[in-house]
């Protein structure tokens, strides 16, 4: 059995709390997702698709999953790579990163961890930067940058998962100001809609902001704009004609036309660095 001890709690949320912990057998902080045995079932799932995507440095490793008792509570914990720079949230938070070579190549490291996970049939569902942790630097292109890596594959629709779209069409499966206009409108899931989150987190590393929260809209007004009204993120004028039309690319209304992850990483100037 591995043992830790807790430092600090690192977040919370519907399946879980995450603690930073110190781990036997590990000579850096690990990051623990804990939940009750009896709600375990998300947490197991996000084991085995980190399992299943090891190997892509931009998506984060797990160690594997520990049951133990606590206080008499049965738990199920995930043992997961510890992000010391926290999130992209955080680094948004601080103000807006704008066009640069390091922008591009923080776009260009998501790219290729989407492109990975699509190719083998997953979905993650529900990307934004709270669900994008940063590592320390490596060097690319004779810099250094920090690695970004895509974590919380909870919602995670699997190869193997077969969805009725009746079954979703009310409901959400992720985030509701990063969804697609399909995956509202029809509960259509696919890679496309992963695309479509990936704009609008590329649009909030440019401007500071999510612009459906800029706008005030309630998860009505999200399902009518976006939903039926197919309405994307209004882009701002500030931005290179390049970049404008990159982020189009991932906010055309119809998923089938949708730039793909490789198309984007490989076809598109804006992502070329030079």
């Amino acid at each position: 059995m591995v043992r830790w001890v807790r430092t600090k709690v690192l977040g919370s949320g519907t399946y879980g709390t995450v603690y930073q912990a110190i781990c036997e057998g590990y000579h850096k902080p690990i990051a623990l997702k804990t939940t009750a045995l009896s709600s375990s079932e998300t947490l197991e799932k996000e084991n085995k698709i980190l399992d299943a995507l090891f190997g892509c440095p931009e998506i984060i490793n797990s160690h594997g999953t520990e049951i133990t008792c606590e206080d008499g509570i049965i738990v199920s914990n995930l043992m997961m790579e510890y992000a010391p720079y926290g999130t992209l949230g955080d680094l948004i938070k601080k103000g807006p990163l704008m066009e640069t070579r390091t922008t591009k190549v923080y776009i260009q490291m998501l790219l290729r961890g989407l492109s990975f996970m699509h190719q083998r049939g997953y979905v993650h569902c529900d990307l934004k930067p709270d669900n994008i942790l940063m590592f320390p630097p490596y060097k690319y292109h004779d810099q250094r940058f920090n690695q970004l890596k895509i974590a919380d594959f909870g919602l995670c629709k699997t190869p193997e998962e077969s969805l009725n779209e009746e079954d979703w069409k009310f409901s959400f499966r992720g985030t509701p100001s990063y969804m697609s206009p399909e995956s509202i409108a029809c509960g259509q899931i696919g890679p496309a809609l992963d695309i479509w989150s990936f704009g609008c987190v590329v649009l909030e590393m440019f401007t500071g902001y999510s612009w459906w929260v800029m706008e005030h809209c309630s998860l009505e007004d999200i399902m009518v704009r976006v939903g039926i009204n197919n309405e994307a993120p209004s882009i701002p004028s500030g931005l290179s004609s390049l970049c404008k039309d990159f982020l189009q690319k991932c906010f055309i209304a119809n998923p089938n036309e949708r730039w793909t992850a490789d198309m984007l990483l490989h076809n598109h100037p804006f992502t070329h660095i030079c």
